[in-house]
């Protein structure tokens, strides 16, 4: 009977030990499948998204648990960043837009002042041009004064002698 209690006590400790043993992994692969394993899936993706790879996504665990909340913590805060960089990448669009049309506005600018630069100085040109003009012309009216009073002179001396010369043959 010692034999046979002692075989029994060893064959009910191996089954206590294997009890235990498949316990333990049980409870092992429980561990992995609802915490490790989900928490290694978001480990993976955080990292990605460190590295500015937003593209990664977060499969939703379905469970209430903690690991549950992070895991819809981290897939909201990854589509927030991708809303964020979408928004920055228009904004930024927007602001390449608005540069090269300030630029073509103020190259246009330019043009425009430039050749009202150039009108002006052709109308400066035109302008002294015409003064030059109108002092040549005042010379030239006075000449024509002096020319129109020497005629008037001329032309009553003329009368003058034709009175002395009708008076001289009516004496003849």
């Amino acid at each position: 009977t010692y034999h046979i209690a002692r075989w029994a006590l060893l064959g009910g400790v191996g089954l206590m030990l294997a009890l235990v043993l498949s316990g333990l992994i049980t409870g092992a692969r429980f561990i992995e499948r609802r915490i490790t394993g989900p928490a290694q899936e978001l480990a993976i993706a955080a990292e990605g998204v460190a590295a500015g790879d937003l593209s990664k996504k977060v499969n939703d665990i379905g469970a209430d648990d903690e690991i549950g909340r992070l895991a819809r913590a981290v897939s909201a805060m990854i589509d927030e960043l991708r809303r964020l960089a979408t928004a920055l990448q228009e904004s930024a669009t927007e602001t390449n837009t608005m540069t090269a049309e300030i630029t073509a506005s103020s190259e246009e600018m330019a043009a425009s002042a430039g050749q009202i630069a150039h009108t002006a100085a052709d109308l400066s040109q035109q302008a002294n041009t015409m003064a030059q003009t109108i002092q040549a012309l005042a010379g030239s009216s006075e000449n024509l004064v002096g020319v129109a009073t020497e005629l008037d002179a001329g032309a009553r001396d003329g009368v003058e002698r034709n009175a002395k010369l009708r008076a001289l043959a009516a004496e003849n």
